[in-house]
């Protein structure tokens, strides 16, 4: 399946360079963060790009990936890999929260990424979500082995041509 670009962003900006900047900003902007998503930002494992670039993201389904009674993410990573996507830089997370303000209510998206260690015990992916006419940047379970429903909507990197 070719997956058409949802979304372009900038990344390794210099307003934003740290964790501080980040919640600064997310605060600032009206956005709530979940205390694992709080946590993740602390983690050595969450990095900013050091050169400023932009990138395409992908937004698309479990089901759509291949997987229409859903699977693990081990699967469905190796299966989006496979169909020239790639895992989001950590950042992706906080920086869609901020960039994607008009997200429908109700709206909830896992960032396709390597997962953190949030809280010193959980493996936590970025959930970026729209509840109650509130923005969120939350966590979401990043066991290797955890299982996606199909329904389910992440954000991929498209793979740069080589």
């Amino acid at each position: 399946m070719a997956f058409q670009t949802w979304r372009t962003m900038k990344i390794g900006t210099p307003d934003l360079r740290d964790a501080n900047a980040f919640r600064t900003a997310l605060k600032f902007a009206g956005c709530r963060i979940g205390d694992w998503a709080s946590d993740m930002l602390n983690q050595p494992s969450f990095t900013v790009a050091e050169t400023e670039s932009e990138i395409e993201l992908v937004r698309t389904s479990v089901a759509e990936l291949g997987f229409p009674n859903g699977d693990t993410r081990t699967d469905i990573y190796a299966s989006a890999i496979g169909q020239d996507l790639e895992l989001c830089p950590s950042e992706v997370g906080p920086r869609l929260r901020l960039e994607y303000k008009d997200q429908p209510s109700g709206e909830w998206l896992l960032i396709a990424m390597e997962p953190i260690n949030a809280l010193g015990r959980y493996l936590s992916v970025w959930d970026v979500t729209h509840v109650n006419d509130v923005l969120w940047i939350s966590s979401y379970y990043g066991s290797h082995d955890i299982f996606l429903d199909a329904s389910f909507q992440l954000v991929f990197l498209r793979r740069k041509a080589a």
